[in-house]
């Protein structure tokens, strides 16, 4: 609150805060996004500290006779609440953040890592998990480009629209009779029960020194016609494994 008398603002606020806060009515499958409101401690509003320089306390009891003294210009200093629904001495400013977007058929979270093995033999292994399976990845319908970055660019491919054919209820692997994409080794689609989507990709061995050898933040981008969704977190230096940290 405030002191009516000095304006100072009474009890503490907090200079920082942080906070862990997990959505106990989150739906994997479905859209959402999430925010942060700040309210600040109340303080008096400027035009409280114009009138209080001049005499007029809009917190008094006599603040009608200290305006009438000051003058006409000083009648609005003894409006509040009661008599205008727009106007009070004392205010309480408020901020928010950008939202945080959480997409159904987006990247949920991705499993695998870097195992660096030397001599061009490194070895990337993903299994990105959707919370709706994305109705763009569905094999035929377009090429999808993945992407694994940090400063650099880790691993690039292309999987073309055709790479991919059916193996069973909702499994689609690479055609036995084609090449497979240059750099993969193994990719996989598969919708599952509850309307998810897994995509695993494996690929050949090959140089990964682009990844840094620390822990840092690394991306995960799929992009295919208009669809785009990325995945940024954490990974973890282990031993010769860099991988995403779990959540």
């Amino acid at each position: 609150s405030v002191d009516p008398g000095t304006c100072e603002p009474r009890g503490e606020g907090v200079s920082e805060l942080c906070v862990v806060w997990e959505d106990p009515q989150f739906e994997l499958r479905e859209s959402a996004f999430y925010y942060a409101r700040v309210l600040e401690n109340p303080t008096c509003r400027w035009t409280t500290f114009l009138c209080k320089s001049v005499g007029v306390d809009p917190f008094s009891a006599d603040c009608a006779i200290e305006a009438a003294a000051a003058g006409e210009r000083f009648a609005g200093c003894c409006l509040n609440e009661e008599n205008d629904p727009f106007l009070h001495p004392v205010i309480q400013e408020r901020a928010w953040t950008s939202p945080i977007w959480y997409r159904s058929d987006a990247i949920a979270r991705v499993l695998g890592g870097v195992h660096f093995r030397g001599q061009g033999r490194d070895l990337l292994t993903l299994e990105i998990h959707f919370g709706s399976a994305p109705p763009a990845l569905d094999p035929g319908a377009g090429d999808v480009l993945l992407r694994v970055t940090d400063n650099d660019e880790i691993f690039g491919v292309t999987i073309g629209a055709d790479a991919l054919k059916p193996r069973g209820a909702g499994l689609f692997m690479l055609d036995e009779s084609t090449s497979p994409p240059p750099g993969l080794r193994a990719v996989s689609f598969e919708l599952l029960a509850g309307g998810g989507a897994v995509l695993r990709v494996e690929s050949d061995e090959m140089d990964l020194a682009a990844a840094d050898r620390a822990d840092h933040m690394v991306r995960v981008e799929i992009e295919t016609g208009t669809y785009r969704a990325s995945h940024t977190r954490l990974w973890r230096l282990t031993g010769n494994r860099l991988a995403p940290v779990p959540r």
